[in-house]
């Protein structure tokens, strides 16, 4: 199967998964109230950091090896399932030793318990299409994608409309995720007749743990990276454990946003990996302009994007989440800002990795979570959920810093033409901030968007930084017709 259809597949599913679930979890939110919506979202978050134990880097390896050697898939699966079984057992105990000693109440405590078992499902799942992906195949895990939030959806929204709570809800996601990890593994006993063995060698298991290391290790930084800041809040900055439960539902609705509009920079790096991969070996000047011209378009992306939700956070949260959550608006307008170095990170991340620095690459993000940690413990406390947004934006900033300058020492671009672009390009941001800010009083919102996007389509044009070759190759790399 070509990597072009592959990638149809794979990232249509991942559009679906992403609205369909936005649109979720606007529902859901109106529908429980802000308490109980922190409560849910402290759920997932909570047992999202332990899902990198239970899975400690094994997928990926697993990919990689069945990709070299098709004929060792069965001895690889089995041993990687059996080690599987025993960590995971592990995992949960550790999620239900955790939530205990922290002395959550105990409702909270029967959702993380919940929760941990789609953390456990989920992660199963994971290794099971691992193998497929090492047969380079990714059409099975797309629609497994799309019925497992289409189940989630259906479910959960039953359940909401019922009026049955929100333990309810996440019992609907452990079913769809339940779904998940069946299908996966009745395809695996199907097409490709593997059987479910428990072995154990103990030089292939440490030959996965060590190979496994830097991967496990990036894992364990990103998602606390991306939870720890939802998990502080739910005990820190707070008198008493309800209003806890208030910032992590108001916090979870600011986040939400920024977390869906990464689809964007992820679709360019699937496609930037492989082409700096080849060039970086073949053609270090094309290289450049590859970079160069990838940095320029997620800009040219991202500052719109920004300055529209900046903008109109408290219309957008009224209209989706409803007046209740109108507290998630000036987080959300911080966290936007964040999503600027957010985006500008995902070409660094992918040169470095390309060019055999994934060991800096994931140094850098142990050094972002560090200063992560460190500001929410101080900006929790002080200034709650406002602080764990300047928090990120802050981490964020060092991330994308530390590779940028690497970037530069590897390929060499040119510093001051970015900058220049990059100044154009917040100017035609800064026209569209103004316009839309004049406008709000006497519009409404779909018809601020749309003029806030014309604005900014004419000022990028007139200044300079939009051409028509730009919009052609902006098609060419997110369909994924060059020659990647």
């Amino acid at each position: 199967m070509s990597i072009a259809r592959n990638t149809l597949y794979y990232s249509s599913a991942l559009v679906y998964q992403k609205v369909l679930g936005f649109i979720y979890f606007a529902l859901i939110a109106r529908g429980l109230g802000v308490e109980v919506t922190g409560q849910y979202v402290f759920a997932l978050s909570f047992t999202t950091i332990f899902a990198v134990l239970a899975d400690i880097g094994f997928a990926p390896v697993l990919t990689r090896e069945i990709a070299k050697d098709k004929t060792k898939t069965q001895k690889l699966f089995a041993q990687v399932f059996s080690v599987k079984l025993f960590i995971s057992v592990l995992t949960y105990g550790l999620v239900v030793l955790f939530v205990n000693l922290l002395g959550y109440p105990g409702i909270t405590k029967t959702l993380v318990y919940i929760a941990g078992g789609v953390m456990l499902l989920d992660s199963f799942s994971l290794i099971f299409w691992a193998v497929f992906r090492g047969r380079q195949n990714l059409k099975f895990e797309a629609r497994g994608v799309i019925g497992h939030q289409t189940i989630t959806v259906i479910l959960g929204l039953a359940a909401l409309y019922l009026g049955l709570g929100v333990k309810a809800l996440l019992a609907a996601t452990l079913v769809a995720s339940l779904f998940y990890a069946l299908y996966s593994l009745s395809l695996l006993v199907r097409k490709l007749q593997l059987k479910l063995k428990l072995v154990y060698d103990k030089q292939t298991v440490y030959w996965f743990l060590k190979t496994a290391l830097p991967f496990a290790l990036a894992g364990v930084f990103a998602r606390i990276y991306t939870q720890i800041d939802t998990i502080m809040l739910s005990k820190m900055g707070c008198t008493a454990q309800a209003i806890c439960d208030a910032h992590v539902g108001w916090y979870g609705v600011a986040s939400k946003v920024t977390l869906a509009l990464q689809f964007i920079p992820l679709a360019l790096a699937a496609s930037l990996f492989p082409a700096f991969s080849e060039q970086f070996a073949a053609a270090k000047e094309r290289l450049k302009e590859t970079y160069e011209k990838a940095w320029r378009y997620l800009a040219l992306l991202v500052v719109p994007l920004v300055a529209g939700v900046v903008v109109l956070a408290p219309e957008i949260i009224s209209n989706i989440w409803g007046p209740d959550f109108l507290p998630a608006a000036q987080p959300m307008q911080i966290l936007m800002v964040s999503l600027i170095f957010i985006f500008l990170t995902f070409p660094n991340g992918a040169l470095l990795n390309a060019a055999g620095k994934q060991l800096t690459n994931t140094s850098y993000m142990g050094i972002a979570v560090m200063v992560n940690v460190m500001l929410n413990i101080y900006m929790i406390l002080n200034y709650q959920m406002t602080g764990a947004a300047i928090a990120s934006i802050a981490s964020t900033f060092v991330l994308f810093w530390l590779g940028f300058i690497k970037s530069k020492k590897l390929i060499g671009f040119n510093f001051i033409d970015l900058l220049s672009r990059f100044l154009k390009i917040l100017t035609a941001g800064a026209i569209m901030t103004l316009a839309l800010l004049y406008l709000k009083t006497y519009l409404n919102l779909l018809t601020l968007i749309i003029i806030g996007a014309l604005v900014y389509l004419s000022a990028i044009w007139f200044i300079g930084e939009l051409r028509k070759e730009d919009i052609t190759d902006i098609r060419l790399i997110f369909s994924k017709k060059n020659n990647i």
